[in-house]
């Protein structure tokens, strides 16, 4: 039986005094996330895994930050960074990152400015994991294969059969994807932090190597259709232009390529964000659904 005062207490002796009263749930699966303090005044956040969802999301986030660590992203990982287990139960202490971009956006003077940094800085985080695989098929059929998962199976009765069959159809081996770098579909406003100087990532999960004009994608169509946050319509041109110029450039893939590339990554977007509203907001979904099937069929 999970004994929370035990645990207070046990990281109270290491200096780290939690409190309870404010917890972190925006993007989280694991909902004990807490915000608290170190002995030197360090703000903190910490992360407890006390049900099956949370255990797996640390256990998650844990091989999340060692791949980061191995292909060279560890700028991206907060400062303080630690991992214990406490009566089998894991625990991730981290720095206080701030606010996350969704946040950070409502409260920016200029929130345009945001975006910019957001692409300035995963360059450098691009440039320094980019490597050359021999799978070069590899990221496409992984993209048919989640698009099939998106409009074959959970929306199969709210979109036509000719979708399926259009990208049953497609044949990936018409993009040769031979570079790769940090890639991740987590990468989204609610576990991205940015600053003038520093770009964090906070959730990660393993394979983090891919393509990262479609997370890109999905990040901006989040942004601006998703949730609308400040600044989104002129971020999202930001984000576009750098994924077909600068990213497209660094993975040696021409400019069409990459336009493909980014709508499929943003019909994969609409596609997730409409079948999560189903239910919650199903006027919402419904336009985000036909949006999404919409850019499947003129891709295709």
């Amino acid at each position: 039986m999970f004994n929370r005062d035990s645990l207070l207490a046990h990281l109270a002796h290491h200096g780290i005094i939690v409190d309870l009263g404010r917890q972190y749930i925006l993007g989280n699966v694991c909902k004990t996330v807490y915000g608290a303090q170190d002995q030197e005044g360090n703000k903190l956040i910490v992360k407890i895994g006390i049900d099956d969802a949370g255990k797996r999301e640390i256990s998650l986030n844990k091989g999340g930050y060692e791949e980061l660590r191995s292909i060279g992203a560890e700028s991206l990982l907060p400062t303080i960074l630690r991992y214990f287990e406490f009566d089998a139960i894991p625990v991730i202490v981290m720095s206080n990152c701030g606010l996350d971009f969704w946040h950070a956006t409502k409260e920016a003077r200029d929130p345009d400015m945001l975006y910019r940094h957001l692409v300035r800085h995963a360059y450098k985080v691009y440039k320094g994991t980019r490597r050359h695989t021999t799978k070069s098929f590899g990221v496409a059929s992984n993209l048919k294969r989640l698009l099939l998962k998106v409009y074959g199976e959970r929306l199969a009765g709210h979109v036509t059969a000719d979708l399926a069959e259009r990208l049953h159809a497609w044949d990936v081996r018409g993009i040769p994807l031979l570079e790769v770098c940090f890639s991740t579909f987590d990468f989204t406003p609610e576990d991205v932090f940015v600053t003038a100087n520093t770009l964090k990532y906070v959730d990660p999960k393993p394979g983090q190597l891919g393509v990262p004009i479609l997370d890109l994608a999905c990040f901006a169509g989040v942004a601006r259709d998703a949730h609308k946050l400040p600044g989104a319509e002129a971020g999202y041109d930001t984000i576009r232009a750098f994924a077909l110029l600068e990213v497209a450039d660094l993975l040696d893939i021409s400019k069409g390529q990459a336009e493909l590339l980014f709508g499929l990554g943003r019909a994969l977007q609409s596609g997730l964000s409409g079948y999560f509203r189903l239910e919650s907001e199903p006027e919402v979904a419904g336009r985000m659904v036909e949006a999404g099937g919409t850019l499947v069929r003129e891709l295709l």
